[in-house]
């Protein structure tokens, strides 16, 4: 009897999924989608934390292109940012939305 060892999978699919309702958003430019997709692409690594920075530093747009696509996201309801204000912890965290959500829906993930 052969014994067998243990591994790992790789992942071979050298593709992120993107929502369909952000492809086809009629209001959403292509550089506000380029930029959801390159969000998408990072967290969906096991044991990445990306932070805003980081994907400021792997962008080739400058400064003003890559705000003009993050409040573009902001504003169309695919990213929210809420402030950490604990004793322990102090930052932003964001949310990334397939869909375009209202300030409501996204009240109770914050809490």
């Amino acid at each position: 009897m052969s014994k067998i060892q243990d591994g790992f999978f790789r992942n071979k699919v050298p593709f992120v999924p993107i929502s369909q309702v952000v492809a086809k958003d009629k209001e959403l430019s292509l550089k506000a989608k380029g930029l959801y997709l390159l969000i998408q692409s990072y967290i969906t690594i096991p044991n990445f934390k990306l932070y805003k920075s980081y994907l400021m530093s792997v962008c080739v747009e400058g400064q003003c292109s890559f705000d003009s696509a993050w409040n573009e996201l902001k504003e169309k309801g695919y990213l929210k940012i809420y402030k950490i204000a604990k004793s322990d912890a102090k930052g932003k965290v964001y949310y990334l939305n397939f869909k375009p959500e209202q300030d409501e829906q996204w009240q109770e993930l914050a809490e």
